[in-house]
This record gives structure tokens, sequence and C-alpha cells, in this order.
């Protein structure tokens, strides 16, 4: 993590009055270049906003809730949603992709109400009440947003589908198109509840805020309307302490945030109290415990802003850097390391193999539970019993398989569940097809078959699909991983596999047939051609579970009954192994859950 002399309080206050001049332009009708400068500050703003460490996250949120008359009730709510939504995206471990349409859908969600000469922004933070005509318009708005930011090409695509649902309710009582829950997506049920909070926790005319504690109390009786999950996120986002926020000390003390130790549970803080109306520094910085049942509150406006300044100036801008797209992400740990580097062992020491396993728990729980799977009439009692029943030799592709499927996963986007079903059905299949593939062990079929699979996690094409896309083999291979979802493989994902298969020391024979991009043309090796082989008919009738394609489609058949026949498997063999994959119970998404 780097850290720059910056004051993060400059940096945030200054992000914002640049967003706040391009919205302006656009919503006054200047539009004059303001839809490309509009476009490259949200970009500007995703940017930054991604490189901030949580901590960063935190403060700048503390200073952006804090009422500026400087700031208009649009820029307000967009930048504060956008703030939000970067922190979830952080905490939950969002992939870098999803969270930049996130945070480009909820700086331009709103945009929508001041288009059109409406300037409806302004009228709901005044309280007015809306014409027969404003109304009309208010219930599309999300609509004409949208239709704007289409035409100048100003956010993703997928950004703009969840602007078009920001306002849409589980109950179907939202609007525009009054949506049922399956009909929103994941993003546009966060976008929901956020929009929903900012709304609730803004200052209006004449009209008091809701409190933070007040609003996620609101939302968490919603159920019906807002998804309790994000509703879980968002209170772990914002009601934490951190510099610049208010917490009630006492009945009739409050203190201001200065500093906030995780570590120790400890926070410091000025003490104030309210007299006529007018906050009094009563009791100088002091250290306190934090107490788990704490609220925190957004600091009062009638706190003087040098008060407020002070006590976030001195955090400087802490940078981090994203490893969503990284494959060093995937590297094996230390621990995973050793542990592997001692069954490789000629003389495995089992007190050292033992200790070792005992510092991994969630690895050894997933051994457990992947071996009572494969073998349900036996009874491991523990990780290192479940690795003496395995075999040392025998267990170590076991272990790498299951550990990089997990980090896999690690990074959450739109499209993970369906693509973590598809692999988690295409490794079962590959550990039946084994039976057919005497040279090579099931959990080196699968982990061969892992490998192929891996580049999918990093495939940016797979953030412009959704659930429902259709799948057309007929310009692809059937017999490719990224097939899975109607693509094409490419150069990147070769190198993603064999990247991967030097970190995961997967043996000599796997890694030489990945070097050679699974050609069984220039190898004679009997490993090899099972090993892609087996992988081959796995995909093959992952195809046929999941796209219903049949197996004797032109596109599959021919690739089947050579599979089929090099794996001398009978047509019968070929009946039992469908039959077992319509016992793994894949269904195709239908709905966003």
């Amino acid at each position: 993590m780097a850290t720059q002399s910056t004051e993060l309080n400059l940096f945030i206050s200054k992000l914002r009055l640049q967003f706040q001049q391009v919205l302006n332009d656009i919503a006054s009708g200047n539009q004059r270049g303001a839809s490309q400068r509009f476009s490259a500050q949200i970009v500007i703003i995703c940017e930054q906003l991604t490189t901030l460490s949580l901590a960063n996250k935190s403060i700048a949120l503390a200073l952006a809730l804090r009422s500026d008359n400087a700031i208009s009730p649009l820029t307000h709510h967009c930048f504060c949603c956008a703030l939000i939504i970067s922190k979830i995206g952080h905490q939950q471990q969002f992939h870098l992709q999803y969270i930049n349409d996130l945070v480009s859908a909820a700086l331009t969600m709103r945009l929508g109400l001041d288009l059109n000469n409406q300037q409806l922004s302004d009228v709901i933070y005044r309280r007015q009440k809306l014409t027969t005509a404003q109304q009309k318009y208010y219930y599309s708005y999300p609509l004409h947003g949208a239709s704007f930011l289409h035409k100048q090409q100003i956010i993703s695509k997928n950004a703009i589908v969840l602007v078009t649902q920001h306002q849409e309710l589980l109950d179907g009582s939202g609007y525009p198109k009054k949506r049922q829950a399956h009909q929103i997506s994941p993003g546009g049920k966060l976008l929901a509840i956020v929009n929903k909070f900012v709304e609730q926790i803004s200052p209006r005319e004449n009209r008091e805020p809701f409190s933070i504690a007040q609003s996620l109390s609101y939302l968490a009786r919603q159920s019906q309307r807002y998804c309790p999950t994000f509703c879980q996120n968002l209170a772990l986002a914002t009601d934490q302490a951190a510099p610049g926020m208010f917490t009630q000390l006492t009945q009739h003390k409050f203190g201001l945030i200065t500093s906030v130790d995780l570590s120790s549970q400890t926070m410091t803080a000025l003490t104030y109290t309210l007299v006529e109306n007018s906050w009094l520094l009563t009791a100088p910085e002091k250290s306190r415990d934090m107490a788990p049942d704490t609220h925190y509150q957004v600091c009062p406006s009638n706190l003087s802003d040098q008060e407020f300044d002070a006590c976030i100036t001195e955090h400087q801008l802490e940078q981090r850097k994203d490893l969503s797209q990284s494959i060093g992400r995937l590297t094996p740990n230390i621990g995973l390391t050793k542990l592997l580097q001692a069954l490789d062992s000629e003389t495995p020491d089992k007190n050292d193999i033992a200790d070792l396993i005992s510092k991994l728990p969630d690895l050894g729980q997933r051994l457990l539970q992947h071996l009572s799977t494969q073998y349900p009439n036996r009874k491991f009692n523990h990780s290192f019993h479940a690795l003496q029943m395995a075999g040392f030799s025998q267990v170590r592709p076991v272990l790498s398989m299951l550990a990089l499927r997990h980090q896999l996963s690690h990074y959450q986007f739109p499209l993970l569940n369906t693509l973590d079903q598809k692999v988690d059905t295409l490794l079962a299949i590959c550990h039946k097809i084994s039976e057919f593939t005497p040279h090579v062990l099931p959990s080196q079929l699968a982990m061969f078959a892992l490998l192929n699979v891996a580049p999918l996690y990093f495939d940016p094409r797979l953030h412009q699909l959704t659930a429902q896309s259709m799948i057309a083999l007929k310009d692809v291979s059937p017999t490719q991983s990224a097939s899975l979802f109607g693509l094409s493989s490419n150069n990147k994902q070769q190198q993603i596999i064999e990247t991967l298969a030097r970190l995961w020391q997967c043996g000599s024979n796997t890694q030489r047939i990945v070097t050679l991009a699974n050609d069984l043309t220039k190898t004679n090796n009997r490993y090899h051609h099972e090993v892609v082989l087996g992988y081959q008919l796995a995909i093959m009738m992952c195809h046929q579970l999941y796209h219903q394609v049949p197996l004797e489609q032109q596109s599959v058949k021919t690739h089947l009954t050579t599979t089929a026949r090099k794996l001398k498997m009978s047509a019968d063999s070929l009946a039992q192994l469908q039959h077992f994959g319509l016992e793994l119970a894949p269904f195709c998404e239908l709905s966003h859950t």
C-alpha cells in the first residue's frame, strides 16, 4: 500500500466539486462537450475510489454525508451513493469491473430528474408538491436518464441497466417497470436500498434527516421491498466508527471521532455538548472503547467546518492495489506450499504434515467434505486422518484442486454463481469419467479441468453477459472451456493456464500437455491423451446439461463419438454418464437472487 502526502479531505472535496461541475453542465442543458467530460469524470471517480484503502473510504464517507451548502442536492446524493457502493464492494470482495459498473450507475442514476428542463432534484429537496406532469415524468425518470446515458455513450451497457432498476422494489411496487424480485438484478437491488438510505439521511428543507440507525431500522423492517442481505452489507458500511463520525457518549454528551484503532477496538473522540443549538467542546481528545451496540451518526451541519475539518485533516491519502485481475492472487500461500512439499517428500513426516494441515482449517474442512462425497461409506475423523486415508502421494492434487477452486471465487460479480455451478458440475463429471482413464487419477483430471476453466474467472467478456444470455455453439469449439458461455478461447487464456500449471506444480505430464495447448497431435503420451479427452468429454456433457444441446447435434456428435471411442466407452457407458450428470441436478439460472 502506497501512502501519499495528499490530505484525504482535500482530495475528496476536489473530486466531488469536479463531479458537480460536469453534472451541472449536463443537467442545465449546456451539453457542448459536456458528455465527454462527464464520461471522463465518471471514469476518474471510479479509478480514484477503487484505489482508496478501506479506512480512507470510511473517512471519505463521513465527509461526503455531512451537509454542505456548496454542494447541490443531486451531487450530494449521487456522490454519497457512489462512495457507499464502493465501500460495500470493497468489503464484500466485488470484482473491480462490477464495482465500476455499480459506481457508474450510482453517479448517474438520478440524472434523469434534472434532464429535459425538469430540475426535479431541487423540487424534491424543497419538498414542493409535484404537478401532474411532473409526477408523470418522475415515475419514468430512470428511463429518461438511461436513454440519455445510452445515446451519449457515457457509461457501460451494464451500468445503464442498473440505472433503470434503482427504483424497482422486490414486491413489484417500484417504478418505472414494476419489476418483481426475480426480474431485478443483484446490482439493481443494491442500488435501490442505497438510494433509499441516502434519501432518508439527507436533509430536506423543513425536514430533519433520519439518523443512520433510524434509516437502517426502517429498511430492515421493509424486507418485502429491500434485500435483507444488502441491508446487512449497508449497515456494515455505514454504521461504523470512523474519523469525522459522531456518536452519543452519554445522554447529553456526544463524541466527534478523530481516530480509530480496529485492532484494539478503541477510538479517540472530542466531547461535545449541545447548548442552545450550538455545539460546545467540553472535553479534549480521549481514548474510548468501541462498544458493539454503539451507533454512529453523520456529523451535524451546525458544528463548525473548522472543527470538523480539524478532526480529519491529519489523515492522509492511502492507496491500495486491486488484485481481482491479478493472476498472482492465485499463488499458493506459504502454509499450503509447505504442506504440498511435505506430501511430495520421499519420506513424508507424519507429525510435520499433521501440524501443517491443522494450520489450514478451512482447507481441511473442504477436504473432509470432498472425500465424504467421493467415498460416502467411509468415515473421516479429522483432516489429517483424511490425508492418511487418501494417501499422501495421491492427495496432493486433491488439495491443490480444492485450494485453487476456492481462490478462484474470491471476487464477486453477477455471473459468478452461474460460473461456479458449471465448474462444480464439470469437476464432478471429471471424477466419473476417470473410471475410463486408467493412467489419470480422478483428482488429476479434475485439476486439469480446473486449470482450463480458470481463465473464465478473469475474462472481461463474462461481465457483459447475464445468466439468461443465449449460448450459441455454432461459431465456437464445444470442447473448450470458453464455449460454456458461447465464447472462443484466446492466447490470453492459454497464458493463464500455463502460469497456473507452473504456480501449482501440477506435475511434468500436466505441465507438458498444457504447454502444447492440449494439442494431441504433438504427443503419444497416454496420460496426455486421457486427460485431454476426459476433460473435453466433460465439457460436452456440461453443454448437454446446461444448454440442452442434444448429443446428436452435429457440432457435438463428431467430437463426442471420437472422444468416446478413444476412451473405449460404450454407448451404455455414455448413457450412464449422462444419467449421472442429471443426478447432479444442475439448472440454468432463471432469476437473480
